[in-house]
């Protein structure tokens, strides 16, 4: 009778080390900001679809959107543009729960999503075509 009281000790104390383990466990993910379940992250690219020469970009080049991608002629954006049509800051496509949105930014030509005019936050998809100045990009997944 006392061994099987003393093996029943022992399950339980184990037992206690495994659950205070785990509560350690996870304390420490959540303090590093690790979650332990990782969530597929779509991603997604411009491709230059069509560009004239005159502007420096290349028919084919990709372009990696990773949170936010601001377009424009400003040096500061992501995706320079060095095109007359577009203005200094003329866009913005943002990822928000793995879809894609662009926004423009009250540029003077306008921002197209497959050959129509936006005029507010609209949420593209893959194969879309954008049209901002004399650049057009396509959409990728």
């Amino acid at each position: 009778m006392k061994e099987i009281a003393m093996i029943l000790k022992f399950i339980v104390i184990g037992l206690i080390y495994l659950v205070i383990f785990r509560i350690i466990k996870i304390m420490y993910l959540d303090l590093k900001g690790i979650n332990r379940i990782k969530a597929h992250k779509k991603e997604f690219a411009l491709e230059i679809n069509d560009a004239p020469e005159d502007i420096g970009i290349t028919k084919g080049s990709l372009y990696i959107i990773h949170k936010v991608m601001s377009i424009g002629r400003n040096f500061d954006n992501d995706l320079v543009i060095k095109d007359p049509y577009v203005s200094g800051n003329h866009a913005k496509i943002f990822v928000k729960d793995d879809r894609l949105f662009i926004e423009d930014l009250g540029s003077t030509n306008g921002t197209y999503v497959n050959g129509r005019r936006i005029d507010k936050i609209e949420e593209i998809e893959e194969g879309d075509i954008i049209d901002i100045g004399r650049i057009s990009l396509k959409v990728l997944e």
